[in-house]
């Protein structure tokens, strides 16, 4: 969000600068109190994109990225170190990893995370394993838990968006998908820096694009629903800016007709319903389904995502046996 956030200071500067400049020092400070090592690289990447390809409208965003990110430095500090130190306490946060090289160069077990998506794209290269089946694989929880000393440990995704296409989804899918992407990426940065007026729009939603795609390369950002929600958003309304020719008005023409434009209006209007009634009313089964879960599960643990609570990987399939289902013993 902290490169779209200044989208309105380009929009409406009179009316929205300040509050746009105000809303990006606050995303900042908190960016500095949780934010990791794979979102300080994608805002370099991001710098570095904004000042050599999109310079005309790229170096003023920079320009205000960087009076954000000092302000909001400052304020970190202030909040986070030196009130606390006066109070006779501190607080620690994912900064402190950037004060050494060595912490810095750490990879917190991704190393093992890739070359295990590597690996289970390798055993089913056409279709991959099955969404979400990477934290199913009893190898790299074995081995990501003797890395972090914990009696079993697993991880939902590979910390890499493409590694875990490969591995979940299969080659020929990767390669279509990035093939797709590849083309439009250049249609999209062809059109932001060929027109004479540049459109600020899309210069700061490509800019929000590189931002995102090099974080998901390092972090499992791409994997979360509200995160995947985002991105389509900022996906829809950069296709939407890229090309003037895309109205809403063209549901309305005579290619495609009145009654079709209807028909699809309320096929959205009955699935946004269905979607509405599908997370109230199954919510108290999935209660009693969760307390069944509990009493017989080992040591009565619950994990919060679904697919690594026997929903997936079931105690009896053999492919991908969970360790949550073994004894504690064996676990060990």
């Amino acid at each position: 969000l902290i490169p779209l956030l200044l989208l309105p200071a380009f929009i409406n500067p009179q009316r929205f600068r300040w509050v746009a400049l105000v809303i990006t020092t606050l995303f900042w400070v908190l960016a500095f109190a949780v934010g990791t090592r794979a979102f300080y690289l994608a805002i370099l990447v991001a710098a570095g994109f904004s000042w050599f390809v999109v310079p005309a409208i790229g170096r003023q965003w920079l320009a205000l990225q960087c009076r954000c990110a000092v302000t909001g430095l400052i304020a970190y500090l202030a909040i986070f170190v030196l009130l606390p130190s006066l109070m006779g306490f501190s607080l620690s946060s994912d900064l402190v990893r950037l004060t050494s090289l060595g912490a810095v160069a750490d990879s917190s077990g991704r190393v093992l995370m890739w070359s295990e998506a590597l690996w289970l794209a390798w055993q089913h290269p056409m279709l991959g394993a099955g969404p979400m089946q990477f934290a199913g694989v009893e190898q790299q929880v074995r081995e990501l838990s003797k890395i972090l000393g914990l009696a079993w440990h697993y991880t939902a995704h590979p910390h890499n968006t493409v590694l875990q296409l490969l591995a979940e989804f299969g080659i020929p899918f990767t390669l279509i998908l990035g093939w797709r992407v590849t083309v439009a990426s250049h249609r999209l940065l062809r059109t932001a820096t060929k027109v004479k007026d540049t459109n600020p729009q899309l210069v700061i939603l490509l800019i929000t694009l590189v931002t995102a795609f090099v974080y998901s390369l390092l972090d499992g950002s791409l994997v979360m629903p509200y995160t995947q929600v985002l991105a389509s958003l900022v996906i829809g309304w950069t296709l939407a800016v890229a090309s003037p020719d895309l109205r809403p008005g063209i549901l309305r023409s005579p290619i495609i007709g009145r009654m079709q434009t209807h028909a699809i209006r309320m096929s959205a209007l009955a699935m946004s319903i269905f979607l509405v009634w599908l997370a109230v009313e199954p919510f108290d089964r999935i209660i009693d389904d969760s307390k069944r879960y509990v009493a017989r599960a080992p040591e009565g643990l619950l994990n919060p995502r679904f697919w690594a609570q026997g929903i997936i990987n079931l105690p009896h399939d053999q492919r991908y046996p969970f360790p949550i289902f073994q004894a504690p013993a064996q676990r060990e």
